[in-house]
């Protein structure tokens, strides 16, 4: 089995995160990037072979991928990630999902794999490809796409939803419906497209041709490709992903972190006793870039509470509560920092107060200076974001 990441995407949505980096290198969880959690689910899974699709900022994918997920082309294992190939009339980028893959078939087809897995690389989830592969083979299938079980209140709207019948063979497929088909047996519940999928390597290459063919396709495998399935009437079935077992995950966890609200409140998740998505765990470990900091320290009574704090964090006598702490953050003496998410080599001065905040990297707070306190102050600096405005963000080396 050979894994495909789709890590091109602008992340429009995020912008305020996205506007210097591609989405999937956003820091999260502390010490983690988001295409971090993709990975480790494809070698975790042992697939040693995987090429990552980059396109919008694509040097901050491929500084992240160059400095930690190396090929070891010693055991002929490889980790390739490919901009834009400029191979069909498209010309200067990926026309959606599915170009950016068939862009790229002759690299699925240079070595013996009769398996592909596609998936997002802007995800929050673990799972066992393995036990995908099983489901595909099983059912004898020719496409796969991996699902999650929403009630039907939730999904109104909100997803790509997936209609399969007794036998979860697929059999329509609607972006975003107001009124999602049930599952069959289970009232109240439909199944949403994860956009992630498995296919025979053959099977992709043909559909995908048939599509790249089509002028009138947009060229999305949500969009277009499970349409082109549906119509020619071929096997494609549904993965029901609440079936996947890992490894010290006791509840099924995907999030696509596509909102500056939903990227905070995951990042908030973490920091909870007992959290729904674990980052610990010898049987499934989650591996990022190694670093050469030295322990967090707490010092001159400074104090934490239910937060995250990675390697190289000092607390000098300031408190943080609720939080997540990327590496090197510094918080002085009488700061308080309460439900934020701070990036890499963030400093909090003397007295500073922040609440709520998102700060991107390389940000020095100023002594004194308040954030989540005064609205109109906020505003003024042009924290607030847009459509969110309960979450505030300071942007990437923000000067005061």
């Amino acid at each position: 089995m050979i894994g495909v990441v789709m890590a091109g995407g602008r992340g429009g949505r995020l912008y305020s995160l996205t506007n210097q980096r591609a989405k999937p290198a956003v820091f999260f969880g502390g010490k983690y990037r988001i295409i971090d959690f993709i990975m480790n689910s494809f070698v975790n899974s042992g697939i040693g072979n995987i090429i990552v699709l980059t396109q919008y900022l694509s040097q901050s994918i491929n500084d992240h991928m160059s400095h930690f997920w190396i090929s070891n082309p010693l055991y002929g294992q490889y980790i390739n990630t490919v901009n834009p190939q400029y191979k069909t009339e498209f010309n200067v980028r990926y026309e959606h999902t599915a170009d950016s893959v068939y862009q790229n078939m002759d690299r699925i087809n240079c070595g013996d794999f009769d398996t592909v897995a596609i998936f997002a690389g802007d995800h929050i989830v673990k799972i066992d490809v393995r036990q995908v592969k099983a489901y595909h083979e099983s059912k004898e299938a020719d496409f796969t796409v991996i699902a999650v079980p929403v009630p039907v209140s939730e999904a109104s709207g909100a997803f790509g939803v997936i209609e399969v019948d007794e036998e979860s063979r697929i059999i329509g497929f609607v972006e975003k419906p107001l009124k999602p088909k049930e599952i069959p047996g289970r009232p109240g519940w439909c199944f949403a497209s994860m956009g992630n999928y498995l296919a025979d390597v053959k099977y992709l290459q043909d559909i995908l041709y048939l599509d790249a063919k089509n002028k009138a396709s947009s060229h999305d495998f949500g969009h277009d490709i499970i349409s082109l399935i549906l119509k020619k009437g071929d096997k494609i079935y549904a993965y029901d992903f609440s079936l996947n077992k890992v490894s010290g995950q006791k509840l099924i966890y995907w999030r696509d972190v596509g909102s500056t609200r939903a990227f905070w409140e995951a990042n908030m998740e973490l920091k909870d006793p007992s959290p729904a998505f674990s980052l610990y765990g010898k049987d499934w470990p989650l591996r990022s870039v190694p670093d050469s900091t030295p322990p967090a320290k707490i010092t001159l009574g400074g104090e934490f509470k239910d937060s995250l704090i990675s390697g190289g964090c000092i607390i000098s006598g300031g408190s943080v509560r609720d939080s997540v702490l990327s590496p090197n953050v510094f918080v002085d003496k009488n700061a308080e920092v309460s439900e934020c998410v701070l990036f890499p080599n963030v400093v909090i001065g003397e007295g500073a107060r922040l609440r709520m905040v998102i700060v991107d990297e390389g940000v020095t707070i100023p002594s004194g200076v308040s954030i989540g306190f005064d609205r109109e102050e906020d505003e003024r600096r042009g924290f607030t974001v847009k459509d969110e405005p309960e979450i505030l963000v300071v942007p990437k080396h923000y000067v005061f």
